[in-house]
């Protein structure tokens, strides 16, 4: 398991260091929308390199070319690490994403990215430091570095529980979120339309299922018997996958299936007495521990029914049937005073410090050996308790750990906490785009089912505002009739970070304006720009008339978009909805679109009903833009990166590596890479042409030419011995006949 952990953990490090590289200029290259030079020469002036730990402290110059260079080895490094597993691989790879973390400002201000450096924090520990790779006699069951590893994603998906509860959410609150949450993530996909449209019962049932699986299953993965730790690991998958299914979450989930491997792990040899004991009993295991999650499911959660039904399929129609939700702030403050209690705590310890022991002294053959594991065993020991600090958000206290933990944790945090390895979470704490209240919803809910995403639209006109054209950008959602696209786990951080602008205002998101301002410079000059190149830059090249006739203005609109709906009697009660015309074979003919009225139907092609709410941005033109926000700001007045086609002087370089990239191996091209349309297939009854995505496939082909290249490698080397052994045999033979 220990060699699965770190290719997979390498594949994920591919994601992330690719998708920065694919961006970097965009956003905070020179001419970017948040120039990273000047922001770091800012913050290094009041801190010291072990305050602010980052490789640009060796950097003097060619820092664009030196941060893209960084983002490179690290990709570079995370392809070797799935064939050579060395810690210092992942020392690099850590060190090189906290380097781009430090200066990515608002663009990597995500909680996964927080995530990512933890656990590659940990997974250096995790990761072999005398051997090349992981050979599977040398597993190394009962590892330190597992019990910091799994109490991560215990921590990661406790305090993701806990804040939907305590943000007292009315979404969360009557377990009516999913309602909403597949319209209103960040970038919805295609999948996420089918889902928006199922039954209120159902959705309401994977909330509840949610809440279990956040805030009751986490704790089974770190009890020390394989088998329910193992059910602990089967209960969660499918809520990852599914949320990687229906959402366009970069490497998260991912991330996330990941992490779940140490908790997989034995923590003994398998021929060890412990585990031996268990060996029999797992079938055991797995039915007391999923019947013990059913049954605290039915306690926090029970089925109210409003009237008698006999009919499978009313329960899907009418209001026959509600899940009330138990899962209170009270009931979760007492789940965390009794799991995180001292005595909780000081037995969790007790239990890592005896694996501990055996990994240190058992199965060993030197004192060398020994000393090494004991040291190590020491040091994670002490490294727990750094992880396990988060807590005090939810305890309103510090966290009760026994004596020498505490002495380490003194120790430890002021000198790692400077490098990201423990941090706290919370995602979904209150869902977005609920639209406005009914006096009663869907089973007697008092909420309503009203969908409201606010999004924000950009328009800009090349004749004094007589006409106005929308911009369209790659994956946020923009014209109704455009399919929703998948890019994970690539992440398009200024399409994201969209969506968090239009949950406020323009005067809190500068980069916005930023973003207005080349608009302007690209729709007048049509040159190259790494902000333009972001964009959905074929379609935007085909909208923009090559010339002006007046003054280039630009606006932006504040809109509220919703998927339509395939038609069902409850997406007909949901306020100002609209039908989609295609209706499966499959559904009811008592659903079909004749049965509903037309003012409430959408044409098949559109996945989006939107409406237009309010101005966001007045309408501007480029100085004023210069004056009021490019000149205070200091931003450059042009799209042109100086040192684009310098060469650097030094020739071992992150900054040579980069231009090498960028001159030689069309590093620059990738950049513009949106994607294309392939017509649909003959015999499928496609409403749109297929998209392919374009950081999506070049993601997959990076994931690919690991397993490809050893593949080669194992090839000419079989060869090579067989080539050896004939000259030996060969040898031999000349050497027997001489004789």
């Amino acid at each position: 398991m220990r060699r699965i952990y770190l290719i997979c953990f390498a594949q994920i490090y591919t994601c992330a260091f690719l998708s920065i590289l694919l961006q970097y200029r965009g956003l905070l290259g020179e001419n970017g929308l948040l120039p990273a030079e000047e922001f770091w020469k800012q913050i290094k002036k009041n801190y010291e390199p072990k305050q602010l730990p980052s490789l640009l402290w060796f950097c003097d110059q060619y820092f664009d070319l030196t941060v893209e260079g960084i983002a490179l080895s690290g990709l570079l490094v995370s392809m070797l690490a799935q064939m050579y597993q060395h810690a210092l691989l992942y020392a690099f790879m850590f060190m090189a994403y906290l380097t781009i973390f430090t200066i990515g400002q608002t663009f990597l201000s995500f909680q996964w990215d927080i995530l990512l450096l933890e656990a590659g924090a940990a997974t250096i520990l995790y990761a072999p430091f005398l051997t090349l790779k992981v050979a599977p006699e040398h597993d190394d069951e009962g590892h330190p570095a597992l019990w910091i590893l799994r109490s991560i994603v215990v921590k990661l998906l406790i305090l993701s529980g806990v804040v939907k509860v305590n943000a007292q959410c009315p979404t969360w609150k009557y377990l009516t979120a999913l309602e909403f949450h597949f319209a209103s993530t960040c970038l919805p996909t295609a999948e996420g339309w089918f889902l928006h449209s199922f039954p209120p019962i159902l959705l309401r049932f994977g909330v509840a299922v949610m809440f279990l699986i956040e805030l009751v299953a986490p704790w089974l993965m770190l009890i020390p018997i394989t088998p329910i730790r193992r059910a602990g690991v089967i209960v969660q998958i499918p809520l990852q996958v599914l949320i990687q299914f229906s959402g366009n979450y970069n490497f998260f989930n991912l991330l996330t299936l990941v992490l779940l491997i140490p908790a997989w792990a034995h923590d003994f040899a398998i021929h060890h007495f412990w585990e031996r004991s268990w060996q029999r009993l797992y079938l055991v295991c797995y039915i007391l521990t999923f019947a013990a999650l059913t049954y605290t499911f039915l306690q926090l959660f029970p089925f109210v029914f409003l009237a008698k039904s006999d009919d499978f399929s009313s329960l899907l129609t009418k209001s026959v049937i509600r899940l009330d939700n138990l899962a209170t702030e009270s009931w979760t403050r007492k789940m965390i005073q009794i799991t995180l209690s001292s005595l909780a705590v000081h037995i969790f310890y007790a239990i890592v410090s005896l694996t501990a022991v055996s990994y240190s002294f058992f199965g060993t053959h030197t004192l060398k050996q020994k000393l090494r594991r004991c040291m190590l065993s020491v040091f994670c020991l002490g490294y727990l308790a750094l992880i396990l600090v988060p807590y005090r958000s939810i305890l309103d206290q510090d966290l009760p750990l026994p004596y020498a933990a505490q002495a380490a944790l003194r120790v430890l945090e002021p000198r790692l906490g400077p490098f990201r390895v423990s941090s706290s979470y919370g995602l979904f704490r209150r869902m977005t785009g609920v639209g406005s209240t009914q006096e009663s919803g869907w089973a007697g809910v008092p909420l309503a089912s009203k969908v409201a995403v606010p999004a924000v639209v950009i328009e800009v006109s090349t004749d004094n505002g007589a006409s106005w054209l929308e911009i369209p950008f790659r994956y946020a959602p923009y014209k109704p009739d455009r399919p929703p696209r998948r890019t994970a786990p690539h992440q398009p951080r200024i399409d994201w970070q969209m969506w968090f602008a239009a949950l406020g205002s323009y005067q809190y998101n500068p980069w916005f304006l930023h973003l207005l301002y080349r608009l302007i410079l690209f729709v007048e000059y049509r040159k190259e720009d790494p902000v333009i190149d972001l964009l959905d830059l074929h379609l935007l090249n085909k909208k923009i008339p090559s010339s002006t006739i007046g003054k280039i203005l630009i606006r932006a609109w504040r809109y509220e978009y919703d998927f339509t709906r395939v038609p069902s009697p409850w997406a007909l009660s949901i306020p100002g909805t609209k039908l989609s015309a295609c209706t499966p074979d499959f559904w009811p003919h008592s659903w079909h679109l004749d049965s509903f009225p037309a003012n409430r139907t959408s044409p098949c092609r559109d996945y989006w009903t939107r409406a237009k709410i309010s101005e966001y941005v007045p309408t501007v033109d480029k100085a004023l833009l210069f004056k009021q926000v490019i000149q205070p700001q200091g931003w450059p007045a042009h799209s042109y990166s100086s040192d684009k086609n310098v060469r650097p002087s030094s020739f071992f370089s992150f900054a040579t590596l980069a231009y090498i990239y960028n001159e030689y191996l069309g590093g620059s091209t990738l950049c513009k890479f949106v994607g294309f349309n392939l017509p649909c297939p003959p015999g499928l009854a496609c409403i749109h042409d297929i998209y392919i995505d374009g950081p999506l496939l070049l993601t997959l082909m990076s994931l690919t030419l690991p397993w490809y290249f050893t593949r080669i490698y194992n090839s000419f080397s079989a060869r090579f011995k067989c080539y050896r052994s004939r000259k030996a045999y060969a040898r031999s033979k000349k050497h027997d006949d001489d004789n």
